[in-house]
């Protein structure tokens, strides 16, 4: 388990930077089968190749991140001498707060384009290569967004709520 927590939580370790540039040449290689489908016409004979080979990179994308949430470690297990049911719900909701992080949201959302109806979301593939730390050398803007949600989370759960009952 120590490996696969340093392969997607430790980007210090070799581990990390090889699961990293796999990762995106697989987000290189969906954006190619996105600007291949966008370009083809509707009824072209590679047209179905395209599209199996699509929901193949999504499934991996939706194992990445199962993996990424699974082997995440929650920092209060360190530190604290738990129960086994306080450390059960250390588990689950330091997890569930690890997933609504914004850039695990988009990858989340990038997955839901396996519905069919959810093709569109396909181009926020683009937005997972912002998780790259060489992307933003002198200062990432990512950083002081989670900040900001952190601060601030009743506010914008209130805020989010609103909105997806007005959408609903």
């Amino acid at each position: 388990m120590s490996t696969l927590h340093a392969a997607f939580h430790l980007p210090e370790t070799r581990v990390y930077r090889v699961v990293a540039g796999v990762i995106w040449a697989l987000i290189v290689l969906s954006l190619g089968t996105l600007a291949l489908e966008s370009v083809l016409p509707e009824q072209h004979w590679a047209g179905t190749a395209i599209d199996v080979a699509d929901r193949v990179l999504l499934v991996v994308f939706a194992l990445e991140i199962i993996l990424r949430v699974a082997s995440f470690h929650p920092p209060q297990l360190g530190i604290f001498d738990l129960t086994p049911p306080q450390r059960i719900r250390a588990h689950v909701w330091s997890r569930v707060r690890f997933v609504l992080r914004p850039l695990n949201l988009v990858d989340l959302l990038t997955v839901l384009a396996l519905v069919p109806a959810l093709r569109g979301l396909r181009a926020l593939r683009l937005l997972r290569l912002l998780r790259s730390a060489r992307v933003f050398r002198y200062g990432n803007p990512f950083q002081s967004l989670t900040h900001a949600f952190d601060e601030n989370r009743p506010l914008y759960a209130l805020a989010f709520s609103v909105l997806g009952l007005e959408i609903l």
